[in-house]
């Protein structure tokens, strides 16, 4: 990245050293290096800035918030040309698929991550995407292309001579290829990777601690009758796993560990790690891997004819089955959409235009259709020296809905907000649907008073939207930029004016509505505050 100002650089370090350790610092971090973005118009900031989200909403195990903020960073680093990070974000999307069991999507994401890194000669990058394609073909219970694309990403990792991750990576692919081989039956292989693994021991001892070393050391010590030194490694692996800030990155060493523990007989710890599990699930949004859970315990309990356990593991089974099957419909039937409208094409395109330019949620304009909206308004409100306002507006704690009352209720609360934004649409107020839980209303030729009365209006709808579909009380904050434009003043100034007074609301108890003039006022916000 390019050299900036010592407080800014200090916030880009802090961002990459607490990625994974410390995801709520990294949201604050980057918000400042958002604004900090915006107001230098730098997008490759701007891009690492919302990458920096993702990663740490992908360690908070929000999926919606990953999306939201990835899309945002797919933008501006393609724009940029920031093709590292680039390829980090699309592997960040896969990652999250993962655990929410959407696999086509997550191995389309690792596809787009692999070109990228491909035509770049990115071999570390290739390197972890190869890996990570081989924990999709796991997760789908592909064993041999599980293998095949280890293999590979260690043929990436012979590229990489003088890489301080190097022989890091060589620690994990050497494990994962050994159990693999195993279950496989591949001796030989089995014992390639083995000793790979050895040599990396050899110069890091350090990574011996590592929860993916330690579980390839205790199986090879439970198959050679070295029971004591089995002992030893099971006592770390137990606290390696337990002591886990990010267990849910652990996931494909805790299912290989519960395979070798019931295969040895280990069952009161198979109990323990599986009572872990569950517990450490509780309150995470991923369907994927439960599903995998649930499977093994399904297993597990028959073999131990625990009759009653099983009843009731087969219905939660049959729950994480339906709703993966679901997502697998959704992405066959979306595939059958897309060969439909390119065989109907001469007939189709004013519908596909439509479809392409609409949220198939809320129904509302996508962020694309506003896009070329906005650019028309701002163009006409220029040259005719007209007023525009722009409100970007979302919902208040809507994660907390989202984890209270499950995705369903929070889907239903966009879409409330989204018929509250129809009904208001007008030839003065166009209303799209930003992404995520963010939405943007675009004034034509209205006056404060009358920005603020609409803004209150919109308030009022949607309590009274909450009373009629009997959905949780919720509340939206709401920023508002608003202005005659002049020379050199563009459209990002408003959106980025608006962006920055929604997060003042936020930070000043949300609820409320802040309109402002210029980004000078965001520094004394109360007299422009309208409840």
């Amino acid at each position: 990245m390019e050299q900036y100002d010592a407080e800014t650089e200090n916030l880009i370090q802090q961002a990459k050293e607490n990625r994974a350790s410390n995801p709520r610092l990294v949201l604050e971090v980057a918000r400042t290096l958002r604004d900090t973005a915006k107001a230098k118009q730098d997008k490759k900031l701007l891009g690492f800035a919302d990458y920096c989200m993702a990663t740490a909403y992908f360690t908070l195990n929000d999926a919606d918030g990953v999306e939201h903020y990835a899309s945002r960073a797919v933008n501006n680093l393609s724009e940029v040309k920031e093709w590292e990070l680039l390829g980090r974000t699309y592997n960040i999307v896969a990652l999250m698929d993962m655990r929410i069991g959407r696999m086509a999507h997550a191995l389309e994401m690792l596809g787009s991550a692999v070109r990228i890194a491909e035509d770049h000669d990115l071999y570390i990058l290739e390197t972890m995407l190869y890996m990570n394609v081989a924990d999709v073909c796991t997760q789908l219970e592909s064993e041999e292309d599980a293998l095949h694309n280890i293999l590979l990403a260690e043929s990436f990792l012979k590229e990489c001579d003088g890489e301080a991750q190097q022989d890091y990576y060589y620690m994990i692919a050497s494990t994962e290829g050994a159990l693999c081989a195993k279950k496989l039956n591949q001796v030989e292989e089995d014992e390639r990777q083995r000793a790979i693994l050895t040599g990396v021991l050899e110069r890091h001892p350090e990574y011996g601690d590592d929860a993916c070393a330690l579980l390839l050391k205790y199986q090879e010590a439970q198959d050679h009758g070295e029971y004591e030194k089995a002992e030893g490694y099971l006592e770390q692996l137990q606290t390696a796993f337990f002591s886990s800030s990010s267990f849910l990155e652990y996931i494909n060493e805790l299912m290989h560990f519960l395979e070798i523990l019931r295969d040895n007989k280990k069952y009161h710890i198979v109990d323990e790690m599986l009572e872990y599990i569950t517990q450490s699930l509780n309150g995470h949004e991923a369907p994927g891997i439960m599903y995998r859970v649930s499977n093994f315990k399904v297993q597990y309990f028959k073999e131990m004819e625990r009759k009653e356990e099983l009843e009731q593991e087969l219905e939660d089974f049959w729950n994480y089955s339906r709703l993966l099957q679901k997502q697998t419909n959704n992405a066959i039937i979306s595939l059958i959409d897309i060969q439909h409208d390119l065989e109907a094409s001469n007939r189709n395109n004013e519908r596909l235009q439509k479809l392409a330019n609409t949220d198939g949620l809320t129904s509302l304009p996508n962020r694309r259709a506003l896009n070329e909206k906005i650019d028309q308004m701002f163009e006409r409100a220029y040259r005719e020296k007209r007023y525009l306002g722009v409100e970007m507006l979302d919902v208040d704690n809507f994660k907390q809905v989202n984890d209270t009352y499950g995705h369903s209720t929070g889907d239903d609360v966009l879409v409330l907000i989204g018929k509250v934004l129809k009904e208001i649409s007008s030839d003065q107020i166009y209303t799209a649907r930003y992404g995520g839980d963010e939405f943007v209303i675009v004034y034509d030729n209205l006056d404060d008073e009358a920005i603020k009365a609409m803004a209150a209006k919109v308030k009022d709808m949607l309590a009274q939207g909450i009373q009629d579909v009997s959905l949780p009380a919720f509340t939206v904050s709401q920023g508002i930029s608003a202005k005659i434009p002049v020379e050199d003043i563009k459209v990002w100034d408003y959106t980025s004016t608006a962006d920055a007074a929604l997060y003042v609301t936020k930070n000043n108890g949300k609820n409320n509505l802040l309109l402002v003039h210029s980004p000078k006022e965001l520094k004394h916000p109360t007299a422009n505050t309208y409840l």
